[in-house]
């Protein structure tokens, strides 16, 4: 737990001052339950190798020899799954919404810290234990009437044990038939997964694989069924005191015409927003607006040409029957008729008549609802919006929607298709519109962060495990989780909305972990048939599975009892994306394994990285004389950890091939 808190002041000093990013709200203090769950699976690797030492006589009487193992074993496997979880998070940073992109590297930022302590604090602390403080840990408690006392191992006690480990690693430099497994060492939990465990899947793989197809098949057909999000995250449940103030507002009381109908701003004079100043990851700056230099409505021409684009607008199939379209050429022309003054207005004096119309409420009142953008102090007329009502509900499809804006377009397209100068730039916009663009941002960065982190994911099985074969079964089931995922998010009757789309990205790291971990050990094991094989891997590696999944769940869990729903829907899809990370790896994948799993170097990229190899340095010298070195057997008084023998100049990659499968033959349990 101390790990996991230290490494946020150092990710946030990163996260600030190398990427520039000061953005952080309540959202990204989310990436602590998922660090807490990461942290965990990383202790759990770490500390599981550790104590398995214990199966080894020789490994167990030397802590240092004893951490050497364990270091080289887990730092690997927790490597593997820490780059597949920060590239993960990392996908988020192309998003176009800045919230869920800058979570991303907050994220990514802080499970890399985390990896980096755990590979170099963390083994300190527990040589420090091992050393200083296990010799005085409680080994009994002894009561004494109505007093209770620790009592420490004797000092005779500790100096026995001082002996026996210096007559151990005597018999560790002349006996290197002690690394050996110890079966009455291994565990219960270890014993269950591969006697019982592995027999039941054995058993009935076909049928497993069978029950997970149709599995599949459900989800894709609910995926598919998914629907994008209609309006604002809602932050509080409806049974909360708020949220039923709001409907009792919004369903109990009568509703104008512009409460219900959709409205569609036509505007000229702008042409666009300038963000060349403004950081991204600012939220309090909306940048700066381009006005449109051409943009020139003073000429009669122009004055006429409006009053005819308000009556084509007005004229539109989705207007509403009645004042639907308030239009500031139309009210203009007004006060001049009222005033017995004509229209349109001479080209020379429309500043000074303009001048004079804002100066009336009706132009008071206009340029407050942003119809006429005039600057008095400047005597200019930078914009004009002309608004309509439109028969359509904002509660309308993402598809309804999408067929209104593309009318709206063609409109568009055909009111600036004129040879009137100065008013042929206009564009249209409403606020339903930006929900569009963040729906379509939601879906894509969702699909390219998906895209981006299975594809690296594949990357890192493939490297993981030197496996083709492996590497697809593991891509297969972490898309099965996907899709499972994707499944129960529309039987919960969820939109595709920014928890979903964050949640999606991030579930590839977590079905990476356990996956890489079991395909690593597969490959990497020393027997050559597949039951075997799978029989060693979930001997080896089921119970820090299970154990990093029960920590990432019970760090999801605690919020389920969160109030504001975007966290409780955070949390149910962490637990359900560890639920089923947990069960497609250790069912499916397994069962998969069983049946057509390969065997001896079969889907291997070793033979091809050795044929390359040899190909590169077919002209160097010493490949047998090196092997030969290799192969002699070392006299009793080497020390297989403390004095290595280094490869000699000249050795390549096919002699190392060949004394790793020496050393694999005689000390596979050692070394790999």
């Amino acid at each position: 737990l101390l790990q996991a808190v230290s490494a946020f002041p150092v990710s946030w000093v990163i996260y600030r001052g190398i990427f520039g990013i000061g953005y952080y709200t309540g959202f990204h203090m989310l990436s602590i339950f998922i660090l807490l769950g990461i942290a965990a699976d990383d202790f759990f690797i770490f500390n599981d190798c550790w104590n398995q030492c214990l199966v080894y006589g020789a490994l167990s009487v030397d802590p240092y020899q004893r951490m050497a193992y364990t270091y080289r074993r887990s730092v690997r496997a927790m490597l593997t799954t820490t780059s597949t979880n920060v590239v993960a998070f990392m996908g988020n940073a192309i998003s176009k919404l800045m919230p869920i992109a800058s979570f991303g590297i907050f994220a990514g930022v802080l499970l890399a810290v985390n990896y980096l302590i755990t590979i170099t604090v963390f083994p300190c602390l527990v040589l420090i234990q091992e050393k200083l403080l296990k010799p005085y840990v409680c080994t009994k408690i002894q009561c004494y009437k109505y007093v209770c006392c620790c009592c420490c191992r004797e000092k005779a006690e500790e100096l026995e044990e001082e002996r026996d480990l210096e007559n151990s690693k005597a018999n560790l430099r002349q006996k290197e038939d002690d690394y050996s497994e110890s079966e009455e060492n291994y565990g219960p939990l270890e014993i269950f997964f591969s006697e019982y465990w592995n027999t039941w899947i054995q058993t009935g793989k076909y049928y497993v694989l069978a029950f997970f197809g149709i599995v599949l098949i459900v989800n894709i057909i609910l995926a598919s069924q998914i629907e994008s999000l209609k309006e604002a995250e809602q932050w509080l449940p409806e049974d909360h005191e708020v949220m039923e103030t709001i409907s009792m507002v919004r369903d109990d009381f009568s509703k104008s015409s512009s409460d219900w109908n959709l409205k569609v701003d036509f505007i000229w004079g702008i042409d666009g927003v300038d963000y060349s100043e403004v950081s991204r990851w600012d939220a309090s700056s909306p940048g700066d607006i381009k006005w449109d230099s051409d943009f020139d409505p003073t000429s009669e021409k122009a004055q006429d040409r409006f009053i005819d684009i308000c009556k084509e607008i007005e004229a539109h199939e989705r207007a509403i029957e009645s004042n639907a379209v308030e239009c500031p050429m139309n009210a203009f022309k007004g006060w001049l008729v009222a005033n017995k003054r004509k229209f349109p207005v001479p080209q020379n004096e429309f500043a000074s008549t303009l001048k004079d119309f804002a100066q009336t409420p009706v132009g008071i009142g206009l340029m407050k609802s942003n119809l006429l953008g005039y600057e008095s102090s400047k005597n200019k007329l930078w914009m004009i919006k002309i608004s309509l009502a439109v028969d359509a509900n904002h509660d309308a499809s993402p598809k309804e929607m999408w067929d209104i804006y593309e009318e709206f377009e063609d409109l568009m397209d055909k009111l600036n298709s004129n040879d009137t100068k100065g008013i042929n730039n206009g564009f249209q916009t409403s606020e339903e519109w930006s929900w569009l663009d963040t729906q379509k941002a939601i879906t894509s960065s969702a699909v390219n962060g998906m895209l981006v982190s299975v594809s690296f994911a594949f990357i890192v099985l493939v490297f993981a495990t030197l496996n083709i074969i492996i590497s697809i079964y593991s891509t297969l089931t972490i898309s099965g989780i996907i899709v499972c995922l994707l499944g129960t998010i529309k039987m919960a009757g969820w939109q595709f909305g920014f928890s979903e789309s964050v949640a999606c990205v991030m579930l590839i790291g977590f079905s990476v972990d356990y996956v890489v971990h079991l395909g690593g050990h597969y490959c990497h094991c020393k027997e050559t048939k597949r039951d075997e094989r799978v029989k060693s891997t979930l001997k080896s590696i089921a119970v820090s599975i299970v154990g990093g999944a029960i920590t990432t769940s019970l760090a999801g869990f605690a919020l389920f009892f969160c109030v504001i729903v975007f966290f409780y829907k955070f949390g149910v899809i962490i637990v359900s994306s560890i639920i089923y990370s947990l069960f497609w790896s250790l069912c499916f994948f397994v069962a998969l394994c069983h049946s057509i799993g390969p065997e001896g170097e079969k889907g291997s990229l070793i033979p091809m990285l050795v044929w390359m190899k040899e190909k590169c340095c077919s002209g160097c010298e010493g490949d047998e004389e090196d092997f030969e070195v290799h192969k002699k057997p070392r006299n009793s008084k080497s020390n297989f950890y403390h004095e290595p023998q280094r490869r000699p100049r000249g050795a390549t990659f096919r002699s190392q091939a060949q004394l790793l499968n020496l050393l694999r033959d005689k000390y596979f349990k050692v070394v790999v």
